[in-house]
Formats: C-alpha cells, sequence, structure tokens
C-alpha cells in the first residue's frame, strides 16, 4: 500500500483545490494533519465548517482577499451534510479559481476536478505506511519495528484512524509493550468485530445473526462508545431516507454516508424518518438513564427493540 500521500505535492499550495479522497473516514487523522499543514506555515490557516456555514458564505469566504493576500481554508463537515449539500459545494469546486487553497476530504468516490491536487488514503495500512505515519507524526524517533510486526501478526488490515490510535499507544508505552500486548491491544482493535457487519445485521433487522455478534461484541466497549455509535448510525440512515425519498432516482444520495451498502441498496426502503427518529429518542433516553446510575442493560433493550421492529 503506498505512503505517497504522506508527503504533499510540492506544488499543492499552487492548486485552487487540494482534495483528501477517503478522508471522511479518518477524521482523527485529518484533525493531525490540518494541524501539521499549519505548523510553520506562513500562509494564514483559515477553517470553515460546511455543518455550520451556508454554501454563501463558504463563497464569500473563499472568494475575498484583503490586498491579493492567499490563504488556506480548510473545509471540513461535507460528511455531516445531505447529499444535496455536498453536491452543491462539490459542484462550486469544481469551477473555483482562486485566490486562495481550498483543502477539502471527499469520500472514495471521483474527486470532481482532474486538475486539482488528490491525496488518497488507503482503506488499509501496510506496515510502510505505518512505519511513515510515524515518522510524519514523530519526526526524529526511532521507531521499534518489532512493536509494528507484533501488532501486523495480528490484524493484517488497520484503518487510518486505527493506525493513528496505536501510534500514540506506541509513543507512550515505548519498548515496555508487552503488557499491552498481552492485555490491550484486542481492546483497542479487536480481532474479528467489524462494525461494518454488525450495522448490516442491523439494519437488515436479521435478528438470528445480529443479536449473537451483539453479545459476542458489545463488551469490547462502554455503553458510552455504543451510544455514540448506534446514535450516529440513526441519524445518518434517517438523513439518507429522507433524501431517498425526496429524490428517488438519485444516484449519488449515498455519498459520505457510512452506512452499509446493503441499507442503501434497498433495505432503507423498509424504514420511515417516524421510526428512526422514535429509535433516536429512545437511545436518547438510555443515554440519559445511563449518566444516572442506571444499569447497562439498556443498550441490549434498545438493539432487540430495534431489530424486531419495536419502534414502528
Amino acid at each position: 500500500m503506498s505512503a505517497q500521500f504522506v508527503s504533499l505535492p510540492a506544488s499543492w499550495r499552487e492548486h485552487s483545490v487540494l482534495f483528501i479522497k477517503g478522508g471522511q473516514q479518518a477524521p482523527l487523522f485529518l484533525t493531525f494533519l490540518r494541524s501539521h499543514l499549519a505548523r510553520g506555515e506562513t500562509t494564514q490557516f483559515v477553517t470553515l465548517d460546511a455543518e455550520v456555514q451556508t454554501l454563501s458564505q463558504i463563497k464569500a469566504t473563499c472568494e475575498m482577499s484583503f490586498l491579493g493576500a492567499k490563504q488556506i481554508i480548510w473545509l471540513k463537515g461535507l460528511g455531516a451534510l445531505l447529499p444535496k449539500a455536498v453536491r452543491d459545494i462539490q459542484n462550486y469546486l469544481k469551477t473555483y479559481q482562486g485566490p486562495h487553497t481550498v483543502i477539502c476530504a471527499v469520500d472514495s468516490g471521483k474527486v470532481p476536478a482532474a486538475k486539482d491536487a488528490v491525496i488518497t488514503l488507503p482503506q488499509a495500512v501496510d506496515k510502510e505506511w505505518y512505519a511513515r505515519l510515524y515518522a510524519m507524526v514523530y519526526p526524529g524517533d526511532s521507531l521499534d519495528r518489532s512493536f509494528v510486526q507484533r501488532v501486523y501478526n495480528h490484524h493484517k488490515d488497520l484503518p487510518v484512524d486505527v493506525a493513528f490510535i496505536l501510534i500514540q499507544y506506541q509513543k507512550l508505552i515505548g519498548h515496555r509493550s508487552e503488557y499491552f500486548m498481552n492485555h490491550w491491544l484486542e481492546r483497542v482493535v479487536p480481532k474479528g468485530l467489524s462494525l461494518f457487519t454488525l450495522s448490516t445485521y442491523f439494519f437488515a433487522k436479521n435478528a438470528q445473526q445480529f443479536v449473537p455478534l451483539w453479545f459476542e461484541s458489545r463488551g469490547r466497549y462502554p455503553d458510552e462508545f455504543w451510544v455514540s455509535y448506534w446514535s450516529s448510525q440513526l441519524w445518518l440512515a434517517s438523513m439518507f431516507v429522507a433524501a431517498k425519498k425526496q429524490s428517488p432516482s438519485s444516484k449519488n444520495v449515498a455519498r459520505g454516508s457510512r452506512l452499509p451498502f446493503s441499507f442503501m441498496q434497498g433495505d432503507w426502503r423498509k424504514y420511515t424518518t417516524h421510526e428512526l427518529a422514535t429509535a433516536h429518542d429512545f437511545l436518547y433516553t438510555v443515554d440519559f438513564w445511563h449518566k444516572n446510575g442506571s444499569v447497562s442493560r439498556w443498550v441490549d433493550l434498545f438493539c432487540l427493540k430495534f431489530v424486531q421492529d419495536g419502534f414502528k
């Protein structure tokens, strides 16, 4: 797997737009990359949040220059938008000619314009990529390759953000990694657990497959994680269903949704936004109960209730 993206194209500042392809799946790394690029940069860095600012406000910032001064504009938040809003922003960037450089994370689909610079993040990180990322995060530090080898003996494929998290652990524990490998590695990177698979069974309401996998998996993360994860999935599903019912023929409605393929291809038809909103409200109540000292089995109840049509 190439690590080429770690070294930015030498001429990236000369481009009007720099796309980070696949970046929406690596928010932790993106946060680091933004700080990394800004460090030592003489050109002013500006952050725009597409989730908060309107397209008109984004355009105004991108097109205004004080005394011809160039800015580097980090445009974030596209992954939280409805598909039409994402398309509107990308259509604008297709024709953007400056005066600034806009950096924008897009999903793994096609980038809007070939004329612009592209950094591609891999879906899975190999050992070479991991080593280069370590050097990028901690320049000048010596990499303990035995730690890396032991990680990859257990996990052949690491997502970008998981590799980034492991690098923080590696730096913290140094060469004293035996306890971490024996007791913590499977907590940080659970072997055999695919949240994507779990979510696929969840939205398919395939209780026969979901329930055993759920009870096998739930103890690997605290309740706070599961409440946040299912809340995010329900919110994304609600946006997808609403957009799809508004424009059923749209081919781009799935962009940035981070939902199971089976849901986007057909399972969404089983749902109404009312059902998803009702489930989300119940999950909000579960979060309240948990924060006020209630027992943790409310998350189990939520999952079982959902896959058995309990929120219709």
